[in-house]
């Protein structure tokens, strides 16, 4: 496993502006520049909001975070941020995956990605 920072590295190569830092990896990586934050405007059409239906909520929530917890948790590693986001997440969606205790809630496990 090679830190986050190198990978992104390896995998965009000449798409990274900056490679000095991590922030700048993400920041100048021409490979992001098309995954917009998903909003969607507001009704009185000055204003956006947090789009819950985007791909963000649907898929990287129950197939990436949910799969890589429950990896976590077979080999018992402590993974408190990604425990964070994913109570974060659960505030704008209509399915929790765990409860307040980080444990996963057995009626939402199928679905997710979690083998």
């Amino acid at each position: 496993m090679i830190p986050i920072k190198q990978r992104i590295i390896k995998n965009y190569k000449d798409s990274i502006k900056d490679t000095s830092t991590l922030r700048s990896v993400f920041n100048t990586n021409d490979g992001y520049a098309k995954n917009v934050f998903p909003t969607i405007l507001h009704s009185d059409g000055k204003s956006v909001l947090l789009n819950t239906k985007s791909r963000f909520f649907t898929e990287d929530v129950p197939y990436g975070l949910c799969v890589l917890k429950a990896i976590a948790d077979l080999f018992k590693v402590s993974v408190p941020h990604i425990e964070r986001i994913l109570k974060w997440h659960q505030k704008f969606m209509d399915i929790k995956f765990i409860d307040e205790e980080n444990k996963f809630i057995p009626t939402s496990i199928s679905q997710t990605g979690i083998p």
